[in-house]
């Protein structure tokens, strides 16, 4: 979508309704200029707090005054210079455009024109389009619905601007990168010209081109950019849910611009240790809704259950089986998917407990995605409160990243929930814990709470 904006040279702002939240992305003569976004800590002001520039209390004065922005008034309170502020500021924009282009997108929509009104029109902030791209590009870890649209677009072709790899010298680029791009010329070149020439692996090239495409190196000269930038409308993609009788018809959803579903699973996978909850077998597609009879017991009554129609919270649990299947075979990215379905249909009983902790465990495999992983941590705590288990992952996170105070708070307050929970002293470390060792702050009140289990 990026590279069809940027070769229309496209005004206005895209929509993305996303199982995490709403992201607007504005553009302005194709490249990027401001981005929005409704998602958990992606607000500017909730992103000055995580690096410890604000605290609570100094937000909450920040948003009581009328009139400027977050952004104007932390230089105008001296908290910080137009430069840290420009810095921070373009920090953000680059996490909400990776989470952006890795997230499943529900719902797409392109509103052309408009942006005098929109915070772009008064921000005195330059937005680094190449730069950026560049970046998040680099950073992306999912390409299963990218690779997918490049394998059924085969009318599709790119050709190369003329000196493209001068024009990227700038960016930083491997000895293959720039091999890669060498190969590519003023003949358009489809997809599967582009692996055969560059010798690249599918992921990489498909990275390479949406890159060079919304970057403007590259311009599609077959196929067509129509369905993504007219305002078509679609039925949004349901699973199909199964028993006996066979597939029920999914119930009508809004209509939105068509997105690409993801790719089916593959047939021919290992097999794998069955969970207690069976899925059927040759469904890949299908959600598995038989449950344990524990859970049976713990659903509550609910007026869809007589007639046998799945409810919500079966739909959520038949998710989260899904996603330990995907994971026990090593396709994370497909486990996280389905853990976020899980959570779009019930994100917020005890029950969804399981899924939050497994996501954050998944997100903690991308370096990139580490504040998700204590979002995913923070929404487990809420949802169990009385259990210790969040806090400690949450430490363990802060403690990797060197957030020693947050590392200390989490830790604190895991113990205080479970005195039982093994938080090692060495692991904690001097540095954040008074004097160290079992005397150091942590160590006393494991000791208070009777959660010591080595005596001294």
């Amino acid at each position: 979508m990026l590279g069809f904006l940027h070769q229309a040279q496209a005004d206005g702002e895209l929509v993305l309704e996303q199982n995490d939240g709403t992201r607007r992305l504005s553009f302005r003569g194709g490249e990027l200029c401001y981005l929005r976004s409704d998602a958990v800590g992606e607000q500017f002001g909730n992103y000055l707090i995580r690096l410890g520039v604000l605290d609570y209390n100094a937000l909450k004065d920040l948003l009581k005054e009328e009139g400027a922005r977050v952004g104007e008034k932390v230089v105008q309170w001296g908290l910080m210079t137009e430069e840290e502020r420009d810095g921070r500021l373009g920090e953000l924009f680059g996490n909400i455009l990776l989470h952006a282009v890795e997230h499943p997108v529900l719902t797409m929509s392109w509103n052309p024109g408009g942006l005098e009104d929109s915070p772009a029109a008064a921000l005195s902030f330059r937005f680094d389009h190449r730069r950026v791209i560049w970046d998040v590009y680099r950073k992306m870890q999912t390409f299963e619905a990218l690779l997918e649209t490049f394998d059924r677009e085969t009318t599709w072709a790119w050709t190369a601007k003329p000196s493209l790899l001068e024009a990227m010298a700038d960016l930083t680029l491997t000895p293959q990168l720039a091999f890669a791009i060498s190969q590519l010329g003023r003949d358009p070149m489809s997809f599967s010209t582009v692996l055969s020439v560059t010798g690249l692996e599918p992921d990489e090239a498909a990275r390479l081109i949406a890159t060079l495409w919304a970057l403007g190196g590259l311009e599609l000269e077959g196929g067509t950019m129509d369905a993504f930038i007219q305002a078509e409308q679609a039925a949004e993609p349901q699973p199909e849910f199964m028993d006996d009788s066979g597939p029920r018809d999914a119930s009508p959803q809004t209509p939105s611009i068509p997105i690409p579903e993801p790719p089916p699973l593959a047939s021919n996978a290992p097999p794998i240790p069955t969970p207690p909850a069976t899925v059927q077998p040759g469904m890949e597609t299908a959600i598995p809704l038989a449950l344990d009879p524990s859970d049976a017991l713990l659903a509550p009554p609910t007026p869809g259950a007589d007639n046998g129609e799945p409810t919500p919270q079966m739909k959520a649990r038949g998710y989260f089986l899904q996603a330990e299947n995907l994971h026990i075979q090593g396709r994370t990215s497909e486990a996280i998917r389905a853990l976020e379905q899980s959570i779009k249909l019930d994100p917020d009983s005890p029950r969804s407990y399981d899924a939050w902790m497994m996501l954050g465990d998944l997100r903690q495999g991308n370096p990139a995605w580490s504040t998700r992983a204590v979002e995913a941590y923070q929404a487990a705590a809420n949802a169990q409160p009385k259990k210790g288990e969040p806090w400690q992952r949450m430490g363990e996170l802060y403690h990797r990243k060197g957030f020693g105070t947050n590392a200390t708070g989490c830790f604190r307050k895991a113990l205080e929930l479970d005195p039982s929970l093994e938080i090692p002293d060495e692991k904690i470390g001097n540095t954040y814990v008074e004097g160290g060792g079992k005397d150091g702050l942590l160590g006393r009140l494991k000791g208070f709470l009777g959660g010591d289990k080595k005596g001294s």
